[in-house]
């Protein structure tokens, strides 16, 4: 990704633009569709790709100009748009028919998805976040419908220097200096879904000469002209100035930007490696010590490519700092973030769902007890736990480590969390143990213990969940019946 970041940087802004705007759209076109299919981005059945088209300047552009190309490349794509009704303005309402009209005279089937912004707003940073999280969320979900192979957005230079611009402003780190990347897997589309913008090394005022030169009709937006969004201030207010006091500063932006990337680069090799470091057994636990063995620069570096994977949105600075201490630098902690809870126990930091969107992280409530028979079946769901009771009746285990299914048959079974005074014998000859101790053996945090389920036979622990059977129970019934738990439905 970064790569093509370079490519578009270091393409600069419109290397001909004195050429005929409409040639050179073209040209932009073809050698990105050129490229992407020389390079095997496309199958040997045709291509299905999307673009999302408002209606507007940019994205009548784009689509006009890969209609154009359409008889070069028919063999290996086939055009779908897709136009997103936010519902946000009385003007919109016309514009589905008016994209319907534009696509289908081009010989492009056109849908309209109509979203809803509002439960999106409460979530985000204001309207504008979330009409974008709302927009590629449908657009996303339609993709996978379709199966496409990349969706197209008519993104140019002039809203990579306006996202720079911004980003800048709100103090963002160098990732976020890189800027709209050209060419990304974009997997909420699909598996080998991509999300191209061709469009990046070309202004606004080049579309704006392509558009009028083929006398394009397009819709206006009238939010566009609203300076209380950010976005249309900087374009309006702050762009103009610069332009004004600095005729030369967009090909040196987009330099730095490029000489950014590099940078970035050379980070996040380091950052990989320091986060494979501190990983333990999976994505969900950090080594607590090697994290604090790493400077301050580095480890929060890590929290930020941790969160990347676990998918959740970076927090500000001050909230990572404290998050930081609280957990990498202190011996015990806890944090709540994006909906996810991060526990420090012994050398681990621990991240798991959280039970409550409150800042205090309540233990989970206690199912309760679940009497019930085995008769002989494979599972059985248990509504409470939310999990099953898997019977696995192999005939080549151990006979010392299974029971008599016989004698389970004859056995009413209890579901529960009580521990009380409760001892295992994991293994022939082991000693007995506290259930604690075995989970401490285990390095099972405490609060995950309440959600592993114990099974009783009568007043025989027979089986705990994380832990495994009760040999000191199988040894008086031997048997080749192994008892196992699974959590949610692929239990059944």
């Amino acid at each position: 990704m970064a790569s093509s970041r370079k490519a578009s940087a270091a393409r600069g802004l419109d290397p001909n633009a004195a050429d005929d705007p409409v040639a050179c759209v073209d040209r932009t076109v073809a050698d990105w569709l050129l490229t992407r299919s020389d390079a095997g981005g496309m199958s040997e059945e045709p291509a299905i790709l999307i673009i999302a088209f408002s209606g507007g300047l940019d994205s009548s552009v784009l689509l006009d100009a890969l209609v154009r190309q359409r008889a070069r490349w028919s063999q290996d794509w086939v055009l779908y748009a897709v136009h997103v009704h936010h519902g946000l303005q009385p003007a919109a309402d016309a514009w589905p028919d008016h994209c319907r009209a534009f696509a289908e005279a081009r010989g492009v089937t056109c849908e309209t998805l109509r979203v809803r912004v509002g439960a999106l707003r409460r979530q985000r940073d204001g309207l504008e976040a979330a009409a974008r999280a709302a927009r590629y969320e449908a657009i996303a979900e339609y993709a996978q419908a379709l199966g496409a192979r990349a969706v197209l957005t008519a993104h140019h230079a002039d809203d990579q220097l306006e996202t720079l611009l911004i980003r800048l402003a709100r103090g963002t780190g160098l990732d976020g200096l890189g800027g709209i990347a050209d060419d990304q897997p974009w997997p909420q589309g699909g598996e080998h879904c991509r999300l191209w913008r061709p469009l990046l090394g070309l202004s606004r005022a080049t579309l704006e000469r392509c558009a009028t030169a083929l006398e394009l009709r397009f819709v206006q937006d009238p939010s566009n002209t609203d300076q209380a969004m950010t976005r249309n201030a900087v374009r309006q207010q702050v762009i103009p100035a610069l332009d004004m006091a600095l005729p030369d500063w967009r090909s040196g932006f987009l330099r730095s930007r490029s000489l950014l990337d590099e940078a970035n680069d050379r980070l996040q090799e380091q950052t990989r490696a320091d986060l494979l470091q501190c990983q333990l057994t999976d994505r969900q636990h950090l080594n607590a010590v090697a994290l604090a063995d790493l400077t301050g620069a580095r480890r929060r570096a890590v929290w930020r490519a941790w969160f990347d994977d676990l998918k959740l949105r970076m927090p500000p600075m001050r909230r990572l700092d404290a998050i930081d201490r609280s957990l990498a630098m202190s011996a015990s902690g806890e944090a709540l973030h994006e909906g996810w809870s991060f526990r420090r126990w012994r050398d681990m930091i621990v991240a798991s769902p959280a039970t409550s969107v409150n800042e205090d992280i309540d233990p989970p409530n206690d199912p309760g007890d679940v009497k019930l028979v085995w008769r002989g079946e494979p599972s059985l769901w248990i509504e409470g736990w939310g999990g099953s009771l898997i019977f696995d009746l192999a005939t080549n285990c151990d006979r010392s480590s299974g029971f008599d299914p016989d004698w389970l048959l004859g056995q009413c079974l209890l579901v529960t969390a009580q521990r009380s005074a409760a001892r295992l014998r994991i293994a022939p000859h082991a000693r007995s143990r506290s259930l604690k101790g075995l989970y401490q053996s285990a390095s099972i945090p405490p609060w995950v213990r309440p959600t592993l389920p114990l099974v009783f036979a009568g007043v025989e622990l027979v089986y705990a969940a994380g832990l495994g059977m009760n040999c000191s129970v199988s040894q008086k019934v031997p048997g080749g019946l192994l008892l196992n738990w699974r959590p949610g439905k692929s239990g059944l």
